[in-house]
């Protein structure tokens, strides 16, 4: 692997540490998953389905 830094210190220990925040990770997952778990959005996305197939099935 080729490291390329240009006008850039390399970080040290200290900041990587810094940088390193594992459950501010897991929060913003945890966060992502609840929308899919919401009844509304399944209901939105289920009715639309619904609709979407009596329109192309029903003769008009």
């Amino acid at each position: 692997m080729i490291k390329i830094l240009v006008d850039r210190q390399e970080p040290n220990a200290e900041i990587i540490r810094s940088r390193q925040d594992f459950k501010g990770v897991l929060k913003s997952y945890e966060q992502q998953r609840k929308l899919f778990h919401n009844p509304w959005f399944f209901g939105v996305v289920g009715f639309s389905c619904l609709i979407l197939s009596l329109l192309v099935l029903l003769p008009i």
